[in-house]
């Protein structure tokens, strides 16, 4: 490959970077359906229980099954992704385990934004 092919390979590199960091921002935006949130909570709750060894130490089944099902009766409105995270924030953390965390939805700042 010459020089000119890696040119090329870096520029299409650093604009699809760009486009990512932007699209990324874009979507942090935009409202989703109350029916794709309960999905959402209902894949979350699904992976917890997969993956967590003692999900139940601190808080009782029933109890996580009722947080979680309340949680999903307060959605009735579309919400951004930033909106649903301070939903469900609260009922993970009701777990009451250190390394089990959400992060919070943020803009992604592209690198010319922080050379600048």
């Amino acid at each position: 490959m010459g020089s000119k092919n890696y040119f090329i390979l870096l520029f299409l590199i650093l604009l699809t970077s760009c486009m990512s960091v932007r699209k990324h921002n874009e979507q942090q935006k935009v409202c989703l359906s109350p029916e794709k949130l309960k999905e959402d909570v209902d894949f979350a709750y699904s992976k917890i229980k997969e993956t967590h060894p003692q999900l139940y130490w601190y808080i009782s089944k029933k109890d996580l099954d009722y947080k979680f099902d309340s949680l999903k009766q307060t959605i009735n409105e579309p919400l951004t992704p930033l909106q649903f995270y301070f939903k469900l924030q609260p009922v993970i953390a009701n777990i009451r385990e250190g390394h089990l965390s959400l992060r919070i939805p943020s803009k992604r700042i592209s690198k010319k934004r922080l050379k600048h």
